[in-house]
């Protein structure tokens, strides 16, 4: 099956009730929603090296425990431009587009492609979004039905099993924002 095939049955069959953005899934499903801080204290913005250390730390140990090392997962990126290529050009497959409506005042497509975590591997792309200079930028695993959607100041994570958001909140009680 298609990369497009895949991401349509998964986005259809758990979240068929919001488009694919962190901000309408907080929104349609509270209760699979967990607010992780990549900063102590809730802090924003790195004002040097060390703290855009932690930030990639902390979204590390997530994706860690989220997915697990070499687990495939679709990292879905967004193209504001109304173009239709994805950022990343050929090695993407369009999987979705929103047409311009109340919230985006002009079309929005999703790409996405499959990759293997490991650690750091997204790096470059975590501190993009945690510069406020990349925005919806999703990671998902297909099998475990997680979403995790940095943003800048933490990560929002969209989980099936309540078990597993026991276990998250048991792991990262300390950097688990307040609702």
């Amino acid at each position: 099956m298609d990369v497009q095939a895949q991401f349509a049955r998964f986005w259809k069959s758990h979240y068929p009730h919001s488009i694919p953005f962190a901000f309408q899934l907080r929104e349609k499903y509270p209760d699979q929603w967990l607010r992780i801080y990549t900063l102590p204290n809730g802090k924003r913005y790195a004002k040097n090296p060390a703290e855009m250390n932690e930030i990639l730390y902390r979204h590390n140990d997530l994706l860690d425990f989220l997915l697990g090392r070499d687990t495939e997962f679709l990292l879905v990126e967004s193209s504001y431009s109304g173009d239709r290529g994805g950022p990343r050009g050929s090695e993407e497959a369009l999987l979705y587009r929103i047409e311009k409506n109340s919230y985006f005042d002009s079309p929005v497509s999703l790409y996405g492609f499959l990759r293997k975590w490991k650690r750091g591997s997204l790096d470059r792309e975590l501190a993009l979004v945690a510069e406020d200079i990349w925005e919806n930028l999703l990671v998902i695993d297909l099998v475990q039905s997680r979403v995790y959607a940095p943003y800048d100041g933490g990560a929002d994570i969209f989980l099936s099993s309540a078990a597993t958001r026991s276990d998250l909140i048991g792991r990262f009680d300390e950097w688990i924002a307040p609702r």
